[in-house]
């Protein structure tokens, strides 16, 4: 045992012992690029190959469902890039616009300080669309292209407004406000007749118009103006339109309307009895059925159907006398075209009542005597 320990302890003394290398035994191996690229290409050939072999040997279950892969795959990548494109705000419009999607582009012009609806003013799109808004300040540019629009809205009296909207499918809705840098002029329109108010009259100076409210009133603004007085026109459907001068320092006035409804009377201003018309204040007379000078006062009668459009007229105008007795016509009058129509005639005419569209009267038949019983008789004409 001591002995072992002794030649152990000899063998962990000894020196390492050097290992020499001969520089002509080592063997020098170069790879150059062009030799690692014949490989790349060598290993692309037949990972090609190996892919058409594998494409030869596909059954036509495989085959369906490759192609199925290919389409979803474009199709995927065609909407992500849609969809990429419709993220960025620049890209988005163009595309939407080249694809044929248009939208509804409406606008509301008001007054800035009152509020209410401007009539009458000017909308300009950059393209060159151009319309003017409505009795409730409307106007709406169907069809318009989407994105960036910009707009230019006038009206006299009120500065020029310049913005930019944003048109999105379907509809948008913008209200714009108008500054007034006008004089304002208040008009306060009533019924003649009755001192009631009218909503809806149109109160206009050249370009400049403005609806009445609930109230009557129309606040008119007018580009300004160095004349003392202006004419200012008022219309509303069912009346006479009507002209006056006013003064532009006052700051409200009253304006009195006439019903459209016509008034239609027999006078015998001209020496014979003649039917008028005119409007019920008296206004706007003029002559619509002339009398041919034969009619006689006691027997001549207008009655005027409610529509009053239509009348009935009895009148001498022949000047016919029958068996000794005066024979008036029975005319049917056009009231609005002025015509008139004879429709029968007879003596001892009396008109009665109208019954919608029906008049009733009483005739006697010149040719019968006193005596007859078939001298009088009960008529209705419609």
């Amino acid at each position: 045992m001591k002995q072992d320990t002794e030649n152990l302890a000899d063998n962990t003394t000894d020196a390492p012992e050097d290992l020499e290398f001969n520089e002509a035994d080592l063997e020098v191996i170069e790879i150059s690029d062009d030799g690692m690229e014949a490989v790349d290409l060598n290993s692309a050939k037949a990972k090609k190959e190996a892919k058409k072999t594998a494409k030869k040997l596909r059954t036509p279950e495989e085959n369906k469902l490759h192609r199925r892969k290919q389409i979803l795959i474009s199709g995927a990548t065609v909407l992500v890039f849609v969809l990429v494109l419709l993220v960025i705000p620049f890209t988005r419009w163009t595309l939407l616009n080249a694809i044929g999607f248009r939208g509804n582009l409406e606008v509301t012009a008001i007054d800035q300080t009152s509020k209410k609806p401007i009539a009458k003013a000017s909308v300009k799109l950059e393209d060159g669309s151009f319309g003017l808004t409505n009795n409730q300040g409307l106007i709406n540019f169907a069809g318009a292209k989407l994105g960036k629009r910009s707009l230019l809205v006038q009206k006299p009296g009120y500065a020029d407004l310049a913005l930019q909207v944003t048109n999105n499918p379907g509809s948008t809705k913008n209200k714009v406000e108008l500054k007034a840098i006008g004089i304002k002029l208040d008009v306060d329109v009533k019924n003649w007749l009755s001192g009631a108010v009218i909503e809806g009259a149109t109160v206009s100076f050249k370009e400049s118009s403005a609806l009445s409210d609930k109230a009557g009133r129309a606040s008119l603004i007018i580009a300004p103006t160095d004349s003392a007085k202006i004419a200012l026109t008022i219309s509303a459907p069912g009346y006479v339109s009507k002209t006056f001068d006013t003064d532009v320092d006052v700051a409200s006035r009253e304006v009195l309307l006439v019903s459209a409804q016509k008034d239609y009377f027999i006078s015998k201003r001209d020496g014979k009895f003649d039917v008028f018309a005119s409007n019920l204040d008296g206004s706007g007379q003029q002559k619509i059925i002339e009398a041919t000078g034969k009619e006689d006062e006691s027997l001549t009668q207008l009655s005027i159907n409610r529509s009053n459009k239509q009348a009935i007229l009895v009148a001498t105008r022949d000047g016919k006398v029958e068996n000794g007795k005066i024979v008036a016509g029975v005319y049917l009058v056009d009231l609005e075209k002025a015509t008139l129509k004879k429709v029968d005639e007879g003596s001892d005419i009396q008109l009665l009542d109208w019954s919608d569209n029906s008049i009733a009267y009483t005739k006697s038949i010149p040719q019968l005597g006193y005596d007859d019983p078939s001298l009088t008789r009960l008529v209705t004409f419609n």
